[in-house]
């Protein structure tokens, strides 16, 4: 008797786990395994990435407008200093006498004209003395003045907040004048400058044209990391650019300015020679927010309608989603209306499905 109960309860199971096997089967039979597509967002902007290099905003050489040995370097090479600061000086003794020279020639000048002056009103002697004196005085303070300047111009000094990039001459050395002995470079603003090939620089250019002071809002649309910090963005903003293209690449020259960076700030971060990666983002004319879909996606319908069929958060069923169609090619259709991106939707074989049908995903299929 236990042996027959036995017996019957494995019978039972096994009828059991035989129809519940039928029903997983039947099941999966009336799923669809299909193939599908994950939508993108439509890109409304075109974004190119370019090889720059920072500079600065003025690169400039000084030298002395006055000949002499060269005495000093008071600031040394790599240093920024504010604008009046003493970078360096010639031997002025030559100049000093020469300012007292004149000065003691204009208070003899200045004793004659009084001299003369007095001996006019006593009638001992003629006007045209007086007069010759009074121009001698005159000539006299004119060469006071111009010894003073040449004194002056043994001194030089930053015309503006600068990097001392390099000296070009040692101590001692005798200069003649207008030839530089120094590179300084205006760190007020450092800048990143980089060739962008004819085809880009045109869709640049259109936004300008259309708008003049439209680079001044334009921040945030460029940006630069450095070799040293790749991983760090810094906004740029437009500065100019060349409007003649370079003849061995046909590309233009554009220099973008560091936004935030300013004086010690850059200095600390970037320096006039690195390399940067310079990235570019305009809008995109011919987007016009179309989504691109394989063409075997739509399922056609009455009254010229399109339908795609969006996977369910299970992925185990579908949405009929009706759809706008702006262009079709033999390969993919152009949707203007009815998705936003980030959908999957089956991307073969929506003719054969409804709204609601049970699919399975390919890969699961495997």
């Amino acid at each position: 008797m236990t042996i027959f109960r036995t017996f019957s309860f494995l019978f039972i199971a096994l009828l059991l786990f035989g129809c519940s096997q039928q029903e997983e089967q039947a099941h999966n039979q009336q799923a669809s395994v299909v193939k599908t597509f994950e939508v993108s967002a439509p890109d409304t902007s075109i974004r190119r990435e370019f090889i720059g290099e920072v500079v600065a905003k003025s690169t400039v050489e000084l030298s002395f407008q006055v000949p002499g040995r060269l005495q000093e370097f008071a600031v040394p090479q790599g240093d920024i200093v504010p604008a009046g600061t003493l970078i360096a000086a010639l031997d002025d003794t030559d100049y000093r006498l020469a300012v007292r020279n004149a000065r003691a020639d204009l208070r003899l000048a200045e004793a004659d004209v009084e001299r003369k002056r007095m001996l006019v009103s006593l009638g001992a002697v003629s006007g045209i003395e007086r007069d010759v004196a009074e121009a001698n005085y005159d000539q006299a303070q004119v060469q006071l003045e111009h010894a003073e300047l040449e004194l002056e111009r043994t001194r030089l000094y930053a015309p503006y907040a600068a990097m001392i990039t390099r000296r070009l001459v040692d101590p001692q050395t005798m200069v003649a004048p207008e030839v530089p002995v120094v590179i300084i470079q205006d760190m007020s603003e450092l800048r990143v400058r980089t060739q962008v090939p004819e085809t880009f620089f045109e869709r640049l250019m259109q936004d300008f044209a259309a708008d003049p002071q439209q680079d001044a809002r334009m921040t945030g649309q460029f940006e630069a990391s450095l070799l040293t910090s790749p991983h760090t963005r810094y906004p740029l903003e437009y500065r100019e650019h060349i409007s003649q293209a370079a003849p061995t690449t046909q590309t233009y020259e554009v220099e973008f300015a560091f936004s935030q960076l300013h004086d010690q700030q850059a200095s600390l971060i970037a320096l006039p020679g690195m390399v940067a990666n310079v990235r570019i983002e305009v809008p995109n004319p011919t987007q016009n927010n179309r989504i691109r879909v394989p063409v075997n996606a739509l399922k056609t319908a009455a009254q010229g309608r399109f339908y795609v069929f969006a996977l369910n958060d299970a992925a185990d069923r579908v949405r009929q989603i009706e759809v706008d169609v702006e262009t079709l090619s033999a390969s993919h259709a152009y949707i203007t209306n009815g998705l936003e991106g980030g959908e999957t939707i089956v991307a073969a074989g929506a003719s054969r499905l409804n709204d609601g049908d049970a699919v399975k995903p390919m890969q699961e299929a495997l």
